[in-house]
């Protein structure tokens, strides 16, 4: 353990500075070791670095420029390290989850189908029966826990193979809560439906590549403290932005650990931590874009744009909520190769609106 703190520490200055040689040379070095941190507990860890190189804000700051003002912001910081140091530093070191196996599977699937995920007992996971369907004029939302294919690549597939879910060059190791519909392959669009999922949650009004490094360090010392293993994805709301304004102001956000399993620990306010919210999320059904390549606004706003297409070509369908992105990959996955989804909560246009169960 002592030998992974050590690793974690060099992997992590290295990758914050920017040295992308040592980065790579720590992580070849135990290449063949497996890390028992789930990739997703670090995924935001990466947003500032990558929102750096994508040139999603013209004036992002780097994390080793805002080390000072992040030790006066944080109570977690230490001197003289900066604040992603530390958060990877301590993921790695004390973040441990049975990802073998993914609580939902998936299989190859037809261009457009239906897909009911078998929920899991237990931590098992049985493949669920992919059933090709008939494309109505008008799409309806699939049951909870199911997906629809609605447009983008029909051909693309995300599978349950070797332990992971894999599409092309990306794949997700990291469990699923239970009930959670499979991943939305990159370059398809899919219509979802989600249960109840019980998740801990940190909300902000600053930039968000700073206020997420922050809100890191509540979400994990609550699931640490709870006994609460990781989950992937990590969730984002953005409240300020929408398909009819992509550019629009990310400031207003809140970042969310899922819980496994809904009965899972007490809702409320975190008793140690008053910034951590626990609460369930009522079922919501979503038009999703699936994504590969480095995570930030910018590529938000490119699936913005294509889910703002779909919505203008599917008029029966309307916005219903905030835009939400999910990211199941952390740095120890190739920028490249990092999977995620863009997707907007909707309700069928002859619905009236309801009231936000959230």
């Amino acid at each position: 353990m002592a030998a992974l703190r050590v690793r974690s520490l060099v992997d992590a200055a290295a990758r914050v500075a920017g040295d992308e040689s040592k980065w790579r040379a720590a992580h070849s070095s135990t290449r063949s070791t497996r890390s028992p941190v789930p990739s997703s507990a670090l995924a935001m860890q990466a947003r500032v670095s990558d929102s750096a190189r994508l040139g999603s804000v013209a004036h992002a700051p780097t994390i080793a420029s805002l080390a000072p003002a992040l030790a006066a912001l944080t109570p977690f910081a230490v001197r003289g390290a900066p604040v992603a140091v530390l958060g990877l530093a301590l993921c790695l070191a004390g973040c441990a989850a049975d990802s073998s196996r993914p609580n939902i599977t998936s299989v190859e699937r037809d261009p457009v189908e239906r897909v009911d995920p078998t929920a899991s007992n237990g931590g098992s996971a049985s493949p669920p029966q992919a059933q090709p369907a008939d494309r109505a004029a008008e799409v309806k939302a699939p049951p909870i826990g199911s997906v629809a294919r609605v447009g983008g690549d029909l051909n693309a597939r995300a599978e349950w193979t070797g332990g992971a879910f894999r599409s092309g060059s990306s794949h997700i190791d990291t469990p699923l809560p239970e009930g959670y519909p499979p991943p939305t392959p990159p370059g398809a669009i899919e219509i979802k439906t989600y249960p109840v999922v019980r998740r801990a949650e940190v909300s902000g009004r600053v930039w968000p590549e700073l206020g997420m490094n922050l809100a890191f360090f509540p979400l994990f010392n609550h699931i640490k403290r709870r006994g609460i293993e990781m989950t992937s994805p990590v969730e984002m709301d953005y409240r300020g932005m929408s398909v009819s304004d992509p550019q629009g102001a990310a400031g207003d956000w809140s970042m969310a650990f899922l819980y496994r399993r809904v009965e899972q620990g007490p809702l409320g306010r975190d008793e140690r931590d008053g910034r951590v919210s626990v609460i369930d999320s009522q079922p919501m059904t979503v038009v999703s874009v699936g994504l590969r390549g480095g995570y930030g606004l910018a590529r938000t706003r490119e699936g913005l744009a294509i889910l703002g297409e779909w919505l203008d070509a599917n008029p029966e369908w309307t916005p219903a909520g905030p835009v939400r992105v999910l990211h199941y990959n952390g740095p120890d996955t190739r920028e490249r190769d990092r999977w995620q989804e863009v997707q907007v909560p909707v309700r069928p246009t002859h619905e009236p609106p309801v009231a936000a169960d959230r």
